[in-house]
């Protein structure tokens, strides 16, 4: 049973009514700043189940999911790397008592990526040498609340060198939120609409400083992208205009972003940029390989796997 719809719960002025609605159910909604989002989770952890059973609800209720006969079903299931042991029981209890799935597989979501990774480049590996390298990996695994490099070894995770930044996709928007909102227009109440100009715009620079200077060098204006927003009215959506092209609305507002476009996902590499005394992912997966058995450190190094919403980020 395969379950990837977003887990949150938001509670929202519907047509003049208070309503909550789950998961998907957001996409029907064209103003999304009347929304007030209560998510299930806090920093990466499910700590609200009573919100976490409207969401599994929801999504096993689906159009199309044939959830009957659960009993006889296994369930995939991700968790956040470490949790507590009350998190993980609570876990449990919502997939054996509230839903009465037959069986549970229960691992991180690196985890999986790990596995998938190894049986990919064994199955491709030229000779056992090669075949051998490809049981290790570190898997960088960048989600919503933070990110974690975690070495794998023969489908094990090596809990010794797990290692934890606090940068998420949520930080990296309220980021951009806070960039735009002092040079531009104010959108500190526009979570969704900035998520979507940072998922359409923002890339991770090669060498940063070239990419800074390159700002400031004629002609100018070249790394700039205009992003249109709503009006509610003729838009419901926003969109990046191409490079060189105005808008055929001569009234439409557009959103000028330039070195926010890797300024913001800078900060996945350097923590410090925004008061964070972390090191950046680099860092981490160092930590992560140096604190792992020293036969293994070359096979870590070789194989890195990205996996989460921020490895979307080109």
């Amino acid at each position: 049973l395969s379950l990837s719809l977003s887990l949150s719960l938001s509670l929202s002025l519907w047509q003049g009514h208070l309503g909550a609605l789950a998961a998907d159910e957001i996409d029907e909604v064209v103003r999304t700043q009347q929304l007030y989002f209560q998510r299930p989770a806090d920093r990466g952890y499910v700590t609200d189940w009573g919100l976490e059973f409207d969401v599994w609800a929801r999504v096993l209720g689906a159009p199309g999911l044939n959830a009957s006969n659960l009993e006889q079903r296994t369930l995939y299931l991700t968790e956040a790397p470490l949790a507590p042991a009350p998190l993980q029981e609570y876990g449990l209890e919502m997939v054996f008592e509230e839903f009465c799935f037959g069986g549970v597989c229960k691992a991180p979501a690196a985890a999986f990526a790990a596995r998938r990774h190894c049986a990919d480049a064994k199955a491709s590996a030229a000779n056992p040498a090669a075949a051998a390298c490809a049981s290790a990996c570190v898997v960088v695994d960048s989600g919503f609340s933070f990110t974690h490099a975690l070495p794998f070894h023969n489908g094990r995770c090596l809990r010794e060198g797990v290692r934890r930044v606090d940068v998420g996709g949520k930080l990296l928007t309220n980021y951009l939120k806070e960039l735009v909102s002092y040079r531009q227009y104010n959108m500190m109440d526009e979570f969704m609409l900035l998520n979507d100009v940072k998922e359409k715009t923002c890339y991770v620079a090669r060498d940063f400083g070239a990419e800074l200077r390159r700002t400031r060098a004629p002609p100018r204006g070249e790394l700039e992208r205009s992003y249109v927003l709503p009006d509610f009215q003729t838009r419901m959506k926003g969109f990046v205009l191409p490079p060189g092209c105005a808008a055929a609305d001569e009234n439409a507002q557009a959103l000028k972003v330039e070195n926010e476009r890797f300024c913001v996902p800078e900060v996945l590499f350097h923590p410090a940029d925004v008061g964070i005394a972390q090191g950046g992912l680099a860092e981490a997966v160092h930590a992560a390989v140096q604190a792992c058995p020293l036969p293994l450190h070359a096979a870590l190094y070789r194989n890195v796997v990205l996996t989460g919403g921020n490895a979307r980020v080109p």
